[in-house]
């Protein structure tokens, strides 16, 4: 699914994630609790031209979905990763030797109890399952944060669980700081591949990460 003017998209920094009772892991974002998310739509490629010492982004060339929901105890993310290139998503299947997802992945950062001084977590996952996370640049055990990865002929997605307590906030906590990170890499046409971030900001960048707010209970 390729993008075509995603300008109308929400924009999280003004709207709040759902505060919700109970959610049910699950790859139906459309219906059902998901259907009250916070959709994230506005995804770009970050400087991808300059005007007069100024850099611009400009829409991804594949279209990203984030559905964000919260309960009393977590937050809730799925992910739709758009494509047609099933091919490249089974070849990306290679890891780094701290295990890193390597090839078509996508990435949370997520700043949780950490500032700019210290950092944020970082957790990368690929169509597989393959999962990664990290914090404050060390890699910690994936295990408090619960996920699962689905993949179909036009699309790879997956939700996460991302508890409260494995990020040292609770559920007072008014918002956290985030960005996603695309890295799309198509077998059938190599000259496509893009990394794609929400509004086009550098995702390692501290100042770049975009604010989720959370409505409250």
């Amino acid at each position: 699914m390729l993008c075509s003017g995603l300008s109308a998209t929400v924009n999280a920094a003004d709207e709040a994630v759902p505060y919700v009772e109970k959610v049910e892991p699950g790859f139906d974002f459309d219906s059902g609790v998901w259907s009250q998310s916070l959709v994230i739509k506005d995804f770009r490629k970050p400087g991808a031209f300059s005007v007069m010492g100024r850099s611009f982004s400009t829409d991804a060339k594949v279209a990203t979905e984030v559905y964000a929901l919260r309960t009393a105890e977590a937050l809730y993310l799925g992910v739709v990763c758009y494509d047609d290139d099933g091919l490249a998503r089974k070849a990306g299947k290679t890891l780094s030797s701290s295990g890193m997802p390597q090839g078509n992945n996508f990435e949370i950062y997520i700043d949780g109890d950490l500032n700019e001084q210290q950092g944020y977590y970082q957790f990368i996952i690929n169509p597989d399952g393959m999962a990664w996370l990290s914090k404050k640049g060390q890699v910690i055990p994936t295990s408090e944060w619960s996920y699962e990865a689905k993949q179909d002929e036009s699309a790879w997605k997956f939700w996460v669980r991302i508890p409260y307590q494995a990020i040292n906030i609770t559920s007072d906590t008014e918002s956290v700081n985030v960005n996603f990170f695309r890295n799309y890499q198509p077998l059938k046409e190599p000259k496509d591949a893009q990394y794609s971030t929400w509004q086009g900001a550098e995702p390692a960048s501290f100042p770049s990460l975009r604010t989720l707010y959370f409505e409250n209970p």
